[in-house]
């Protein structure tokens, strides 16, 4: 199961306006768009879009999840680190909580669940300090020579659908 969701913040010179959209679409639509969006022409020095993809990779156990997450954030990162995207590659739990996950798979049942639903809180903890940090970069003007919209493009080896459907299976 492969999911992507995009989330668009949109500057207007120097003031604090900001649009927020979120949407879940098919895969093949949303990276056509992401595509042609880095192909696009720079954004206007007066007006910065700035673009968060995030494409949720999930299934069974055993079935390739973190192969494919692997070789599509290096893919990803080939073909578009030269026009300015960042790639980024995690997994759930993310690192801080990797090194106590035997101890909840062990017991697993509902102390297991609740171990995966904080380790998807600490995803988006994650994910929120490194919108914060694109964001400084953006107001530093770091990104002058931007050639296009999309700034970050995360590649996450499950998240909170994948806990969902496992919690009620």
């Amino acid at each position: 199961m492969l999911m992507l969701w995009q989330t668009k913040r949109r500057r207007v010179g120097r003031s604090s306006a900001q649009e927020e959209e979120g949407r879940s679409t098919g895969l093949r639509e949303r990276l056509d768009d992401m595509e042609r969006e880095l192909s696009a022409s720079p954004a206007s020095p007066k007006q910065t879009v700035v673009k968060y993809y995030i494409v949720v990779v999930g299934g069974l156990d055993g079935y390739g999840k973190s192969s494919m997450v692997k070789q599509l954030s290096q893919r990803l990162q080939e073909k578009y680190s030269q026009k300015g995207a960042t790639v980024v590659a995690w997994a759930t739990p993310t690192d801080s909580l990797s090194a106590i996950r035997p101890v909840f798979d062990k017991r697993g049942g509902p102390i297991a669940r609740a171990f995966y639903v904080v380790s998807n809180y600490m995803l988006q903890y994650e994910l929120q300090q490194l919108e914060k940090q694109q964001q400084k970069q953006l107001d530093s003007n770091t990104f002058s020579n931007f050639q296009a919209d999309c700034l970050l493009v995360v590649v996450i080896d499950r998240w909170y659908s994948s806990t969902v459907a496992l919690s009620v299976s």
